[in-house]
């Protein structure tokens, strides 16, 4: 029986590909496959993924026309014959040990799911401008009725789908996988809360295996994409049923509050800042405005416990709550703006 299967969506990656998979082939635990979804790539991707698949008889290639990551991902789950499942992305790195010693906790503990962290590494041509891990929380064994208590932790993982390692039986009798709707972001987003609504037991594992390599020579910000901030909308209402499953009590509502600014305000502020097309200021505020009306703002403010985590987002959270939408677009662009520079 194959461990893992390790999911790889590929769209006219040829300067990264080869090097992505090569780093997968090399982990300690041999008993993986590797799917290649190739999403219908203009380059020369296609030949790279084929060529690779001839000499390594773990790797198995899909060609499909252009449909989308998740639309790739979902073909790639349907394929997958590994006990777990997890995913790459065709211009990163993975460290040896990554499904080795996540495959032996999730069967030491019976887990659903395991999380585990990641490197970012920011680079334009070559230079490494930032290179930090993103590993604030310690080992757990966290239960279903405990994710009230550890949700700040549980949320500290990030939501990328590339740092989790998922059970395909578990995924499969929840019908769980990537919305096909989505295809501007934060599709991972939705796949996770799905799982957190779901799962029976997740472990936190707080080492680093993946490397999360963010090119600015290739990076992907355009033009104003509506379907974006449709896309956080449909997470959104994914967070309603997941306070629906655990409800509210002082501390979640804190802890609560703190994902949602973290994942959603500060990314709408982020998008609006960082899209190429120009929209009016009153554009911008009109659309921030019409995304404060979701009901998953209408919570009662617990901001003493964001403070907890910092001033940014506790400045950035009270703000958005009480409707001063304009200043944290400013606060914002100036960040970005001294960063640049």
């Amino acid at each position: 029986m194959i461990l893992v299967s390790i999911i790889m969506p590929v769209y006219n990656s040829e300067k990264y590909v080869e090097h992505a998979v090569n780093c997968l082939l090399e982990q300690t635990e041999k008993n993986i496959e590797v799917i290649l979804v190739d999403d219908g790539s203009t380059d020369a991707s296609r030949k790279i993924c084929d060529r690779i698949a001839e000499r390594d008889s773990r790797v198995k290639v899909i060609h499909q026309k252009n449909a989308g990551i998740c639309a790739a991902r979902n073909a790639g789950l349907k394929s997958a014959r590994g006990e777990y499942v997890t995913f790459c992305d065709n211009d990163d790195e993975v460290l040896p040990d990554l499904v080795k010693d996540n495959y032996e906790l999730a069967r030491k503990y019976n887990a659903d799911v395991v999380r585990y962290c990641r490197r970012w590494v920011l680079s334009n041509e070559g230079k490494v401008i930032r290179d930090s891990v993103m590993n604030n929380f310690p080992f757990l064994v966290i239960t279903a009725s405990e994710f009230v208590k550890y949700e700040k932790e549980i949320t500290n993982t990030g939501n990328g789908v590339w740092t989790g390692l998922y059970k395909k039986e578990f995924l499969e009798k929840h019908g769980i996988n990537f919305d096909e709707m989505i295809r501007f972001g934060h599709e991972d987003t939705m796949f996770n809360l799905k799982v957190y609504q779901n799962y029976g037991k997740m472990i936190l594992n707080p080492k680093v295996y993946y490397l999360w390599l963010n090119r600015l020579e290739h990076s992907t910000t355009g033009k104003f994409n509506i379907n974006y901030i449709d896309a956080m909308k449909r997470c959104l209402d994914e967070e309603l049923k997941l306070n629906q499953k655990y409800g509210y009590n002082a501390s979640r509502t804190g802890n609560y509050q703190l994902r949602i600014v973290k994942t959603y305000v500060y990314s709408i502020y982020d998008y609006l800042n960082k899209a190429k097309q120009k929209l009016s200021f009153r554009e911008k505020r009109k659309i921030l405005a019409d995304f404060r009306k979701h009901p998953a703002f209408k919570v009662k403010n617990n901001s003493q416990q964001i403070q907890k985590d910092g001033l940014f987002f506790w400045g950035l959270w009270t703000l958005f709550y009480y409707r001063f939408l304009t200043i944290p677009y400013i606060l914002i662009h100036l960040k970005q703006r001294l960063f640049n520079s």
